[in-house]
């Protein structure tokens, strides 16, 4: 007979990769991901004063660094919004 429950468990983990790689921000929202001097950048939204954007040495640390954005940082216009009020 043969023991199947390893192969199981490399599979489960690859589908639950695979659902954490698909869901997140940069694959998701399609941001423009372009070089910008010595560094990459990727950006959701038409400049940086409007968008959420992340910066690194590599595209995939750019998809990173605006994954990381895109949960914890608010765009720089809903700042201004908030601190004028309601």
């Amino acid at each position: 007979m043969i023991d199947i429950s390893t192969d199981m468990y490399i599979i489960r983990s690859a589908i639950c990769e695979a659902a954490a790689f698909i869901s997140a921000p940069h694959v998701r929202m399609a941001p423009k991901v372009f070089q910008d001097g010595t560094m990459w950048c990727c950006l959701y939204g038409e400049n940086l004063q409007e968008g959420i954007a992340g910066f690194g040495l590599t595209p995939a640390d750019a998809c990173i660094e605006f994954d990381r954005a895109w949960i914890t940082q608010l765009t720089p216009k809903e700042v201004q919004r908030r601190k004028a009020g309601p």
